[in-house]
């Protein structure tokens, strides 16, 4: 039985691990079920408030966003996705249009979130430019449907501009136990130091002061605003509220080993100050006006 297809997507991969012609089958699965997420969140947008953003996939959606690969072709790698032909296809193929279109807002309008997008649809496509850093380095998209045809690229720049507008803090509480440090009573600033060896860097407000004072060197339990980044969760920041502070043979669980103040105490004996411990991943303690911190 033939089949009609109301809407073609051709899809062309390059880089080092498709010059054979062939794709690795966890990229492959990777790049296929990422676009499927893409593709579903498009059509919820599509669809109406009701459907865009909480619940299972309605089953008209399911339909609409019904995929199949119909070709695979040579060349670096090339393959066919189609939507057959149905009482659906119209709301499908105006879903993929919008999915391949935001690609090419996206590049030129870089802040503004191209029309029916969310952090959702964005984050497929952060998932699916994984691919760039294991041989890959462009997908090229051709879309045709009976009304519209568009053409976008994918590539690293525009892998990086998604990885921008994704990467927000967003905060909510949170409670961290373990050893406060390094307090810097002029920038109320201070770190923690987990039992597990991590340290998360800390603010606190003037009120604190003397608490923050109080706990340096002690085990304490400190409430509060943990900021972390969307997309790998990192803690980049924990705005303390409350600091409680009680003895290790309170404890009912074991504790990893003390942290070796040795380093603490030959950097302050050298020069106390913070950028002789600087980590530069940690931005907000950047510190040049070279003020000596208080521990």
């Amino acid at each position: 039985m033939e089949v009609n297809y109301h809407v073609v997507l051709r899809v062309r991969i390059e880089g080092p691990a498709v010059e054979a012609g062939t794709i690795a089958l966890r990229d492959l699965a990777l790049f296929g079920q990422e676009l499927q997420s893409a593709f579903e969140g498009v059509a919820r947008l599509s669809a109406g408030e009701k459907v865009a953003r909480r619940g299972a996939l309605p089953e008209f959606l399911r339909a609409a966003t019904a995929v199949e690969i119909t070709a695979v072709e040579r060349g670096s790698f090339s393959l066919t996705l189609s939507l057959p032909q149905s009482q659906y296809a119209d709301l499908g193929g105006q879903a993929l249009a919008s999915l391949i279109d935001g690609l090419v807002e996206f590049r030129e309008q870089k802040r503004r979130l191209p029309r029916r997008y969310d952090n959702r649809v964005l984050k497929a496509w952060h998932n699916i430019g994984r691919l760039f850093n294991d041989g890959i380095d462009k997908i090229t998209f051709d879309l045709r449907t009976n009304q519209h045809q568009t053409q976008a690229e994918y590539d690293r720049e525009l892998y990086s501009l998604i990885n921008k507008r994704i990467a927000r803090i967003v905060g909510e509480a949170g409670v961290f136990e373990g050893y406060l440090q390094m307090a810097d009573f002029t920038r109320l600033r201070c770190r923690l130091h987990l039992p597990s060896g991590e340290t998360v860097p800390c603010e606190f407000s003037a009120h604190l002061m003397d608490k923050v004072d109080g706990a340096l060197r002690k085990y304490a339990r400190v409430e509060g605003t943990v900021y972390r980044e969307t997309t790998t969760g990192k803690v980049r920041r924990f705005l303390i509220r409350n600091i409680s502070m009680f003895d290790k043979a309170e404890l009912e669980y074991p504790l990893a080993e003390d942290i070796d103040e040795q380093l603490w105490l030959k950097a302050t004996a050298h020069n106390p100050v913070f950028d002789y411990l600087h980590d530069p991943e940690e931005d907000i303690y950047s510190l040049d006006d070279g003020k000596p911190f208080h521990d």
